[in-house]
């Protein structure tokens, strides 16, 4: 548990950054375009996150 602090504290600034988009999307469920473009912000995230997993397992071993 301690690598998985360490990485999240060294990377603080980054990951923050990643997570202001969603933060700030909204996501009416009764309005088709935001719900979409707030789907789209999560499918960078995800895409963004992979690779930080393979990254912070990588570095790990």
């Amino acid at each position: 548990m301690t690598d998985v602090y360490a990485y999240l504290k060294a990377n603080q600034d980054e990951l923050l950054a990643d997570l202001k988009p969603l933060v700030r999307a909204e996501s009416p469920s009764l309005d088709k375009r935001l719900t979409d473009l707030c789907g789209g912000v999560l499918q960078e995230l995800s895409a963004i996150g992979s690779a930080s997993r393979r990254s912070f397992f990588r570095r790990s071993m």
